[in-house]
């Protein structure tokens, strides 16, 4: 697991430093010999799949394209499906994934979609993408999951301590960081948090 937000403000050794990150992954995925299955999860992957590091980009594709005869997998997590058409190696991503997971999408982001795309999803599948509501409101995730031509539809239940584990709400994440300055452990930050 590697954070690398720290280093936007300093574009070029951030270059450098991915550049490197992708040639391990890379050893890793492609060289290794000892029939560990492995995985490449991407988050905020809309950063990288925008086209302009083009490295970036054609990383993510070789891995969508080819990491299944190695016993490797990846996977990508953005905001918006709209983030898999920003360039050609993010459709080609987008495409050669067997499974995705569709959960709730930014109203107008999804009707631009499905003008560009408007046989994508068919209705059913459109209204219930469209009926999932926040999970802060209903106490649960909604999502879509397509496996090649299947589709199902289901909700997520956290516990409490997996929920704050999981959250992106600044005020619960800035709660825990609080915390652990104060001395607690990471599990008694949470504890506390989720309480």
């Amino acid at each position: 697991v590697l954070e690398l937000g720290k280093l936007e403000k300093q574009p070029d050794l951030l270059k450098s430093v991915l550049f490197a990150l992708i040639l391990h992954i890379e050893e890793k995925m492609y060289h290794d010999k000892s029939g560990i299955k492995k995985l490449c999860v991407i988050d905020e992957a809309w950063r990288l799949l925008s086209g302009s590091n083009e490295t970036a980009a054609r990383f993510i594709e070789k891995g969508y394209r080819t990491s299944r005869k190695h016993n490797a997998s990846f996977v990508t997590i953005t905001q918006q499906i709209n983030d898999f058409y920003a360039s050609t190696e993010a459709q080609a991503a987008w495409s050669c994934a067997e499974t995705k997971i569709i959960m709730r999408q930014n109203e107008k982001a999804f009707k631009d979609f499905l003008v560009k795309n408007p046989d994508y999803f068919d209705a059913y599948q459109q209204a219930l993408i469209k009926s999932f509501r926040p999970s802060a409101i209903s106490g649960f995730s909604e999502f879509m999951l397509s496996q090649g031509a299947i589709n199902s539809f289901h909700r997520l239940f956290l516990d409490p301590l997996a929920r704050i584990m999981y959250s992106s709400k600044a005020s619960e994440h800035n709660a825990v960081e609080s915390l652990i300055s104060e001395g607690k452990t990471v599990s008694e930050a949470i504890e506390i948090v989720a309480r």
